[in-house]
């Protein structure tokens, strides 16, 4: 994914990232709706094919707005892994920080930890 750096002027395209699939869209003066894509008012973006029932909003000023029981990240059809790295620290007490030292203490470098999680 790239991102911007700096500050682009008199520049109009927008882009939108479902947090489920990762896909991507982007387009010149684009909105959610010509995007295919929908934000929940917990700030989900989120393809419309992976909608949790029917979505009939009834935002008239935010159309693309739904209600978190639309989400599958909120009604936990599916989970990001930030969330689940956040639960897992919770449930086992350490901080990524904790968690970072104990990966450095046990491993010498990324190809060893890679080895240890096949």
């Amino acid at each position: 994914m790239k991102t911007r750096q700096y500050f682009v002027s008199n520049s109009s395209s927008s882009s939108f990232i479902c947090n489920v699939c990762g896909e991507d869209y982007i387009g010149m003066d684009a909105g959610l709706n010509d995007s295919g894509m929908f934000e929940c008012v917990s700030g989900h973006t989120i393809c419309d094919s992976h909608a949790v029932g029917v979505i009939d909003s009834d935002n008239t000023e935010y159309p693309y707005e739904v209600s978190v029981s639309h989400c599958p990240i909120c009604s936990f059809k599916t989970l990001e892994e930030s969330t689940a790295l956040e639960f897992l620290l919770k449930e086992v007490g350490k901080t990524k920080k904790q968690l970072l030292a104990e990966i450095k203490s046990k491993f010498k470098n990324y190809e060893e930890y890679e080895e240890y999680i096949k």
